[in-house]
């Protein structure tokens, strides 16, 4: 399955977060924020508690369905002109992959700490 992620780059430069993570530093309020999050089931908290880096990705169906949304954010950090932009890419889901949480619409997968590059 191809999967999906995007992350804030601040001026070209990946900043290892999830586009919905940076938001706000990009300058774009809260409530905005609030409301887009609200598209994606929320998963169990315990997921993020673990000692290692999790990185989100839509599958297909996730994809097609923030389209507006990640449509919106693009022009937003366009729009703020403040150096944000957002960075995207795929990545096959393979067997090696360890998945700690997925939905019809997002996978997060368990990355090596220190992986370093950021957009994979």
């Amino acid at each position: 399955m191809r999967l999906k992620r995007y992350e804030l780059l601040f001026f070209g430069e990946s900043q290892h977060v999830g586009i919905f993570q940076g938001m706000k530093d990009a300058g774009i309020h809260e409530q905005v924020i609030d409301s887009m999050c609200a598209e994606l089931p929320i998963p169990p908290y315990h997921t993020f508690e673990q000692p290692f880096e999790i990185k989100a990705y839509f599958t297909p169906n996730g994809a097609k369905k923030m389209e507006d949304v990640i449509s919106f954010i693009k022009f937003e950090l366009i729009k703020q002109n403040n150096g944000f932009e957002m960075g995207e890419c795929e990545r096959t889901l393979s067997k090696e992959d360890d998945i700690v949480y997925s939905d019809p619409f997002q996978v997060l997968i368990r990355i090596k700490k220190f992986a370093g590059d950021g957009l994979n």
